[in-house]
């Protein structure tokens, strides 16, 4: 059952400092609290999520142009890529697999829409809730899915959509939505929680105060310090960076979409913070003469 435990930088530090007397793998670390081995937060870089084949449809962009570039952006490594809604059966009928180490991603709300994305290479499903008053009800049909997806042995990308209250003055329910919505989807066992400013009112405070909560959540499996992310501008992405959050929404289209900022622009800035990243930058710059839709 995940808690909110307040523990932080300090102790994890002291747990990974003590784990090198007794690990050779300098990516793990024994935490004392919990009695297991996690993965040492940061220690396999940043990780970005690629959003714009989302756009990609059967009316835009030609099946044909839309394996190819994905192949492309594949090539490029991001930590994973979200998919059109036709890809099933698209994948299906070309038996395209390709992936090459990079997970892909499609978004539902339908445990029965599991087995046959399975089937096609999916690894990874897209889950969402919005902060609104029936949060629970939709927690509870999301919280399903996870364990869906879980037992097929898919990875689970879970997002906290509208996350962000916006100025003081607003007093609204966001971050008490959130917090349940984050406890919710640690204890279902969701890989990925991505924090979502749907509605564009997030500033610095509420990032800060929301992601440093999310940090004292202790959950089973890995911490939330390797399984937070973010959706959301690139000034609020680079915020996030600063806090140790690990993971990113982007989009190659010209100026981002979907709020989130230009997989360039955001490799740029990660670079510029000194953070690893696993993404190909060369690989990233020949992107720019595919047509994405």
């Amino acid at each position: 059952m995940a808690t909110i435990v307040k523990r932080g930088g300090l102790f994890q530090r002291c747990n990974q400092t003590l784990s090198r007397l007794f690990s050779s793998d300098p990516t793990k670390f024994y935490d004392s609290q919990s009695g297991r081995w996690m993965n040492v937060p940061g220690a396999a870089g940043i990780r970005v999520h690629e959003r714009s084949p989302v756009s990609w449809s059967r009316e835009t962009v030609p099946l044909a142009q839309r394996l190819r570039a994905l192949e492309k952006i594949v090539a490029a490594k991001p930590y994973s890529v979200e998919l059109w809604g036709e890809a099933i059966e698209d994948l299906t009928a070309t038996a395209w697999s390709t992936a090459d180490g990079v997970r892909l991603a499609v978004r539902t709300d339908k445990p029965d829409n599991l087995r046959a994305l399975c089937a096609a290479g999916v690894s990874e499903v897209a889950v969402e809730v919005t902060c609104e008053a029936n949060i629970r009800e939709r927690l509870q049909v999301a919280r399903q899915l996870v364990t869906t997806a879980s037992s097929l042995g898919m990875d689970v990308r879970a997002y906290i959509l509208n996350a962000f209250d916006g100025e003081a003055e607003d007093e609204n329910l966001q971050f008490a939505y959130a917090q349940e919505a984050l406890i919710s989807f640690a204890d279902s066992g969701a890989n990925v929680i991505v924090l979502s400013d749907t509605l564009n009112k997030a500033h610095e405070e509420s990032i800060r105060e929301l992601v440093e909560e999310a940090f004292y959540i202790d959950v089973p499996g890995e911490t939330m310090l390797e399984r937070l992310g973010l959706s959301a501008s690139l000034e609020h992405c680079e915020t996030a960076v600063r806090l140790g959050v690990q993971h990113f929404d982007a989009s190659l289209r010209t100026k981002g979409d979907y709020g989130v900022p230009n997989t360039v622009e955001l490799v740029k800035m990660l670079a510029a913070q000194g953070k690893e990243c696993r993404i190909d930058r060369k690989a990233l710059s020949a992107l720019s003469n595919i047509k994405l839709g």
